[in-house]
């Protein structure tokens, strides 16, 4: 908490590198003096001023990194694209965790000595009037767009035969759900691949519960323990490999912890030691509440962070997560007692427990029961609270005058709860009307009309039973371009372009998707724990594929007829309001 916030990276290329520093001032403090603070830790690196452990602590987090990444494809093919545009022989690109552990405190001096001197570039941001650009409009014919033509190359690829994938689902051998005590369940997955551990233990309350739990998140990671200072803690995570977090979210809670298995009963003895035995002096606290205070200033000034808070009141009203905040007169008198109660009090309500790893369950449950030992019933917890988008006789529009370059515009009304049988017909929806650019709303605002730098739909699906749903459209456009953007946008939702030709290109997707894409052993529970929130009885997908098969355009364009035309529109605008043409917009 010496700055606001701070960090470090590189950047290493085949001719030259980079290494980054940056930080943000807290209130009354200068870049100047952020700036010295950054270069105090460099010089702290050159004269050696780091204990010895780390190196052998940076080398594990490397080699946890790499193996968490191997789980994928995408990075597998990444190493070897590394490779090959460094020009790497691929033994040496292999072989670069075994160079690092070879590696001396003396090693990381000598380098640090030899690249970090006087050559370097300093930027300070600083708050103030800016003149824009004032560009006149030009005036763009619309392009006739065929989406029914393709290259002589795509031709090609299309036309080679392919042995089709068959769908692989989740079934009963893939995980188990292990009642552990009254009021918690264990669900346990086993990792094939490797011995890396992932556990979280979840419980439904959040901060539409109590809001106070958002600000008790950021004390607990600024916390130490009674064994521990917060420096220390921090230390003893490194020192093991291991990874501690809390997250409160709307409804639930997480905490989280990740590492290697060897050390799985080490870092669990430490996470329930962090939790049952917070510790911070009241000036920690003062100090992130003055924080807190300046980033509630700062998104103010953010064109984005409008956006966010504006479509989130245009959606939901005084319901708006940022009407929930806690006021600023009352977060002087909050206590670091109270915060910490406020974490450890939800282990004492019912809650799930998540294990992603290669010990066997009979050892978690062990582990559990040693230094998670449950005495007495848990209180069951707060009712799940749904949050209700406000439904509208006509179109309204809401704007926050920003002077900006841009305008960012979401259009959206509230749909009906989730249904089941609708998922097929949204799928197919969403694919065909905004897929990128093969989607219509990319291709009739951007590309054809110009009127767009971004621009996407999506009819998104309730979380759970029983929650809604909700059409959304967004564009990001130039500002004097805000009224045909709109009314471009309005017209692709009441009158939706009918396409057998498209339709059956999003088929092969929905299908082909169906074919190709697996839950990942580490995605299993959270896979099974969200079929379980829309009460559905074992992996939906295997239906879902069937149904995909046999879906009609005229089953799509009926969900169109009856969910999307027609519907009165929630607008928000955050944009200049002098360049945005208010009259034509209300028009």
């Amino acid at each position: 908490q010496v700055v606001r916030a701070a960090g470090s990276s590189p950047l290493a290329s085949n001719d030259y590198g980079a290494q980054y520093l940056w930080g943000v001032p807290k209130e009354g403090q200068t870049l100047a003096e952020v700036e010295s603070l950054l270069l105090e830790q460099v010089e702290l690196v050159k004269a050696g001023q780091f204990e010895d452990w780390i190196i052998p602590a940076i080398v594990t987090d490397f080699k946890k990194s790499e193996k968490a990444q191997l789980e994928a494809n995408t990075a597998r093919a990444g190493i070897m694209r590394s490779a090959f545009t460094e020009h790497a022989a691929w033994d040496y690109a292999v072989g670069q965790l075994d160079r690092m552990g070879a590696r001396s405190k003396a090693d990381v001096v000598r380098v640090a000595n030899e690249y970090f001197g006087d050559d370097m570039v300093v930027g300070y941001r600083l708050d103030g009037e800016h003149g824009l650009a004032q560009l006149d409009k030009p005036a763009l014919d619309p392009l006739d767009i065929d989406t029914t033509r393709t290259s002589a190359f795509a031709r090609d690829i299309l036309a080679r035969p392919v042995a089709d994938i068959e769908p692989v689902y989740v079934t009963e051998d893939d995980y188990e759900v292990i009642p552990y005590a009254d009021g918690i369940d264990l669900y346990y997955s086993q990792n094939p691949i490797n011995d890396l551990f992932t556990f979280s233990i979840s419980v439904d309350k959040g901060r539409i519960h109590e809001e106070r739990l958002g600000l008790a998140a950021m004390l607990l990671d600024k916390s130490g323990t009674v064994l521990f200072s917060a420096d220390e803690l921090s230390k003893q995570w490194y020192r093991i490999g291991s990874d501690f977090g809390f997250s409160p979210g709307s409804n639930a809670s997480s905490f989280s912890l990740s590492g290697l298995d060897d050390k799985f009963e080490q870092s669990l003895a430490l996470m329930m030691h962090t939790i049952r035995h917070p510790k911070a002096a009241s000036d920690v606290l003062d100090e992130l509440v003055q924080i807190t205070l300046k980033n509630r200033e700062d998104v103010q000034k953010d064109p984005r962070d409008l956006f966010g808070m504006l479509l989130q009141y245009s959606r939901y009203g005084d319901q708006s997560p940022y009407r929930r905040f806690i006021p600023t007169a009352d977060l002087p008198s909050l206590t670091v007692d109270e915060l910490h109660d406020h974490v450890e009090s939800l282990l004492g309500l019912a809650h799930r427990i998540y294990y992603v790893g290669s010990l066997s369950s009979d050892d978690v449950l062990a582990a559990l029961r040693e230094y998670h030992p449950v005495r007495g019933g848990l209180e069951e917890p707060p009712a799940h609270v749904f949050l209700k988008a406000r439904e509208t006789a006509e179109t309204e529009i809401y704007l926050v005058s920003k002077e900006a370059a841009q305008a960012q515009i979401l259009i959206e009304f509230a749909g009906k709860e989730y249904d089941e049988s609708l998922h097929t017909p949204v799928q197919f929806y969403n694919r065909y009307f905004s897929d990128g650019f093969s989607g219509i709303v990319m291709q009739e605002l951007r590309e054809a009309r110009a009127l767009a730098y971004q621009a996407q739909a999506q009819y998104s699906q309730g979380s759970r039973r029983r929650d809604q749903n909700v059409m959304y459209g967004y564009i990001a456009t130039q500002a004097d371009k805000t009224p045909e953007a709109i009314a471009a946008f309005l017209e692709l939702f009441d009158a939706l372009p009918e396409s057998p030709d498209r339709f059956e290109t999003v088929r092969q997707q929905v299908v082909n998707d169906y074919r190709t894409s697996r839950i990942g052993f580490r995605d299993v529970l959270g896979a099974v724990r969200s079929w379980e929130l829309y009460e559905l009885d074992g992996d939906p997908r295997k239906s879902r594929f069937e149904q995909a098969q046999t879906v009609q355009l005229a089953d799509m364009m009926r969900f169109h007829a009856d969910e999307i035309h027609g519907r009165p529109k929630r607008i928000s605008i955050v944009g200049d309001k002098a360049r945005i043409g208010m009259d034509a917009v209300a028009a």
